[in-house]
């Protein structure tokens, strides 16, 4: 659970630094690209770590199979 809050707030922050980035000018974007790459993959990586750790009854969840009437 605490990965999954820190996953959250880590794309959370990556959605408003990207944001930021495609407002900068032109002259600013070489060094925010870089960045923003960093970013991703680090993002990125923790999605796989994530997905590599859970189990596997719960990797396919759909809210349909809580059966909820």
């Amino acid at each position: 659970m605490k990965n999954s809050s820190i996953f959250l707030k880590t794309l959370a922050l990556s959605c408003i630094l990207f944001s930021a980035a495609i407002h900068t000018n032109a002259q600013q974007s070489p060094s925010i690209t870089i960045g923003v790459e960093r970013l991703l993959n680090y993002i990125e990586n923790h999605i796989v770590d994530i997905a590599e750790v859970m189990p596997e009854d719960k990797f396919y969840f759909t809210p349909e199979s809580l059966n909820i009437k």
